[in-house]
């Protein structure tokens, strides 16, 4: 995890206060009416959404705060791959469900992928960009008749012009193997990324197998509570372990080959390191740079 600067002043935070403003009265009875599910709530803006603002744009502002990378296991997300996560469960403080501060773009955590059939594209050519076998997929085609289920496919998933009788394949993630928002559920977490400074340093890492070890009891709940150590989440950090070490070598051996001077080099090195946790030109992040500073801070 790393830590989420969420400025008293941004462009994201003023959208949503201005969609909020005339909306007020009706959201104030909204809060103190216990018998209105907070998921009713949630929804209110998609019911009340203008030409300005809706949950699409608000993702977007968030996305491009954080760099594309989700806010707790630090993968690249996108509008497709992303929800948007109540840091606090909006359940249990339901005046925090409109509040910026505890809003944060999460990826969809392995729980469902919903993909738009092509022209000429068979099961197997779906399954395989999603790294899973054809039986994995569930199918939905003639069970798309109504327009409100239309309408509410549209806002999960960003699927352009979809219409009744098109086919979709839905893959929902085993329970177990489930991560970040998905995983989190109303759980809390001890540490937050928005309010706990440099919360990476509450981190290690096993390299060798992508695991996230925890440096205090804090830190072991956030790991259980998101489901950081899922096989999948292993298997990114070790590719992007080894990418970054041997990239590391490379800069050790072109460094000491142009100075000849070891006591110079991690110097140097660490300086060319921190420049990569800036946005690029494209407003992204890399991924998981909690894991680059740990390797930073350690070889």
């Amino acid at each position: 995890m790393e830590w989420i600067y969420k400025a008293v002043c941004s462009e994201g935070k003023e959208a949503l206060d201005n969609w909020r403003q005339p909306h007020e009265i009706a959201l104030d009875a909204m809060y103190s009416d216990s018998r209105i599910p907070a998921s009713t709530l949630w929804e209110y803006l998609d019911d009340n959404r203008t030409a300005n603002f809706d949950k699409k744009i608000l993702r977007k502002f968030l996305l491009e705060e954080q760099g594309h990378i989700c806010c707790y296991c630090g993968q690249r997300i996108d509008m497709n791959t992303t929800v948007i996560e109540h840091l606090l469960d909006k359940g249990t403080d339901r005046r925090l469900t409109y509040d910026y501060s505890n809003l944060l773009a999460s990826c969809n955590g392995g729980k469902m992928k919903i993909h738009q059939v092509k022209v000429a594209e068979t099961l197997t050519d779906i399954a395989s960009l999603y790294a899973c076998h054809p039986a994995d997929l569930e199918e939905l085609h003639e069970s798309i008749p109504e327009k409100t289920h239309i309408k509410k496919l549209k806002r999960k998933a960003d699927i352009k012009n979809l219409r009744e009788g098109d086919r979709l394949f839905i893959q929902f993630g085993d329970k177990a193997t489930r991560h970040c928002d998905a995983a989190k559920g109303k759980e809390e977490l001890r540490l937050l990324p928005t309010t706990s400074f440099r919360i990476e340093n509450k981190f290690s890492y096993d390299l060798a197998k992508g695991e996230i070890l925890a440096k205090n009891e804090g830190a072991k709940i956030n790991i259980k509570v998101l489901g950081l150590n899922q096989n999948n989440l292993l298997k990114q950090r070790r590719v992007e372990a080894s990418e970054q070490q041997e990239q590391q070598l490379l800069q050790l051996f072109n460094e000491l080959k142009a100075m000849g001077q070891l006591a110079k080099f991690k110097l140097l090195l660490k300086k060319l390191w921190l420049s990569t946790f800036e946005k690029n030109a494209e407003g992204e992040k890399k991924t998981f740079p909690f894991l680059r500073r740990f390797i930073i801070d350690n070889y």
